[in-house]
């Protein structure tokens, strides 16, 4: 599938379409080109056809560029080349326990319970908590039970639809609802307390959402802690159903990202801390690599 990447080069940011083949393709070649991903929806919009097809005019003018994805996935670099957030998200939300574990059904007691009533959503972050790809994510400094959390996330438009799919780390703790439910705010939100990109993969584009294999890793030292895979399908809130409560009596921002929750459970007694590495793989959309500091 096509997707779409920044690359920050110095002072210049290139808005790329990745093909197939992982071949780069600058879209942003005169000033008024969209010059990130929000941007491109923009376009489309003004002439009133999908992102796909946006992309594909701006393709007839595009240059081919000649960095490889391998060389620019690195630390970001004011001398070199790397990959950069796809575009700056005005407000980050997530979406709390969505997810069917182990051997629960919807027919589980609990998943029944959870189901007759509200989705949990929760507000993430603003842009200056947000870092990109191969930016340090944080882990507090009074927190013990820190974890990542491996997600999908949708991009929203102000009216609610689903404008574009990326990969998300909602970093968290667990030990503060674990010491009382109202500390839920310090457990998620924080100095670096999301990650998201590089990649952005347009609906059209996308095929089945729900259908999606993430696994996300925690290395130390050079060293796989923990690697986990699990499928979107196992989510028991449909997305229109986090979009609807998301949105309820709350006007959204074009761009506006949903974390929509994760499959995966990393070991209770983990906490992320300097030096780690965090890795969430969406299966089709790439892989988000973050080094983890004490904030």
């Amino acid at each position: 599938m096509d997707r779409f990447v920044c690359i920050r080069d110095k002072s210049a940011r290139h808005f790329c379409l990745v093909d197939g083949k992982n071949a780069l393709y600058k879209l942003n070649v005169e000033p008024d080109d969209p010059a990130d991903y929000l941007a491109l929806w923009q376009y489309a919009q003004q002439k009133h056809v999908t992102v796909s097809e946006a992309a594909a005019e701006l393709l007839q003018k595009a240059h081919p560029l000649s960095w490889s994805l391998v060389e620019l996935d690195i630390h970001p670099d004011p001398e070199k080349p790397y990959l950069d957030l796809p575009y700056a998200a005005p407000e980050v939300w997530g979406a709390a326990f969505t997810y069917l574990r182990g051997e629960q059904t919807l027919e589980t007691p609990l998943i029944q319970e959870r189901r007759s009533k509200h989705p949990v959503i929760f507000f993430k972050a603003t842009p200056h908590r947000c870092v990109g790809p191969n930016a340090p994510v944080g882990s507090r400094g009074d927190a013990h039970l820190m974890i990542p959390e491996p997600e999908l996330g949708l991009i929203l438009s102000s009216k609610g639809d689903v404008i574009g799919y990326t990969i998300v780390n909602d970093v968290s703790s667990r030990d503060f609802p674990q010491r009382d439910p109202l500390y839920v705010t310090y457990s998620k939100v924080f100095d670096r307390c999301v990650s998201y990109g590089p990649y952005v993969v347009a609906p059209e584009a996308i095929g089945n959402p729900l259908n999606l294999d993430v696994t996300g890793r925690v290395i130390r030292a050079g060293k796989t802690l923990w690697e986990e895979t699990g499928n979107t399908g196992k989510i028991y809130w449909s997305h229109e159903e986090l979009i609807f409560y998301t949105s309820a009596h709350n006007p959204l921002l074009d761009g506006t990202l949903l974390a929509s929750g994760t499959v995966l459970s990393p070991p209770a007694d983990m906490h992320i801390t300097d030096g780690d590495v965090l890795e969430v793989d969406i299966h089709g959309m790439g892989c988000l690599t973050n080094p983890v500091i004490t904030v």
